[in-house]
């Protein structure tokens, strides 16, 4: 990375464990050098270690209670993700013939040399109307929602102290966001253009394009109501931002064999817990607010 025109070097290491019950999830991430300079927690430290399952024996988060079972949400997402691509990949059909937002584009265009291994291309366009159009008939479509209703008591039935959400309060919400949806092309414009690769196993391995949002402020403050007089205050009736982002991603070996790197060994001398990194952080910040009132 760079930050400020200076290398920022920052690998990081996973040990992800997730068929249990309890998630075993360990991050190992090297100190920056620019981190160590900056902080003196971390002047003599290479790592900063993430270990979900000490943070779970940490005082304050037994006290919240124990977690749902991760297993369980594991499952209960990946049965989602498989009813809701279904209904996705039906609705989107409809939604494309009705707003033309995918195009087959000429292969030399996207791939000229052949090195990206592409077999088709195509090229989506959305602007403002069509994703206001496209959500807007999502959140109409029965199917889907009748998904996501389904998902969401499957999940909050795993949480002894979450409250059931009725059919009438699910679709009654889904009602209220509608006119909240149409206005939203007052107050941001979408621009998105995307050029995608299909390789010849059937896979998406290229995408390259933007997403480009202007947002008026002032129309968000116009949306917050009169009463919101501190906003609209803050806020340059003439002023707009215009956020860009850009994407370009070119995928390859999939499903192939991956190399791992072992994880590094850290000890007392070379790590430092991320807790007890956020508990000095905290202290210091007292320090210097307790010297700042003196």
């Amino acid at each position: 990375a760079n930050l400020m025109g200076q290398e920022v070097k920052m690998n990081i290491w996973a040990d992800v464990d997730i068929s249990g019950s309890i998630p075993q999830i360990k991050y190992i991430i090297q100190v920056p050098e620019m981190l160590k300079v900056s902080n003196p927690a971390l002047s003599n430290k290479d790592y900063i270690v993430f270990d979900f399952a000490e943070m779970m024996k940490n005082p304050a988060m037994e006290q919240a209670g124990a977690i749902p079972d991760m297993r369980k949400i594991i499952d209960a997402a990946s049965r989602f993700n498989t009813k809701f691509t279904k209904s996705f990949e039906e609705f989107i059909k409809i939604a494309d013939a009705k707003y033309g937002i995918v195009e087959r584009k000429e292969l030399a265009k996207v791939d000229a040399d052949g090195k990206k291994g592409l077999a088709k291309a195509y090229s989506v366009n959305i602007d403002t109307d069509d994703l206001i159009g496209i959500i807007g008939d999502m959140l109409k479509d029965e199917e889907m929602m009748g998904t996501v209703k389904a998902y969401l008591d499957e999940i909050m039935a795993l949480d002894p102290n979450a409250s059931k959400l009725s059919n009438e309060e699910f679709y009654a919400a889904l009602e209220q966001a509608l006119p909240v949806l149409n206005q939203l092309k007052d107050v941001m414009n979408f621009d998105i253009t995307f050029d995608i690769g299909v390789n010849k196993e059937g896979y998406v391995s290229y995408q390259n394009g933007k997403i480009k949002i202007n947002i008026n402020p002032a129309a968000i403050a116009s949306m917050a109501g009169e009463g919101n007089t501190e906003l609209k205050e803050q806020i340059n009736p003439n002023s707009s931002y215009t956020v860009t982002i850009n994407l370009d991603s070119n995928i390859t070996n999939i499903n192939g064999d991956v190399k791992v790197e072992d994880m590094p060994k850290v000890t007392e001398e070379n790590s430092v817990n991320y807790i007890d990194l956020m508990n000095m952080t905290s202290q210091e910040v007292v320090v210097v607010e307790n010297i700042t009132d003196n």
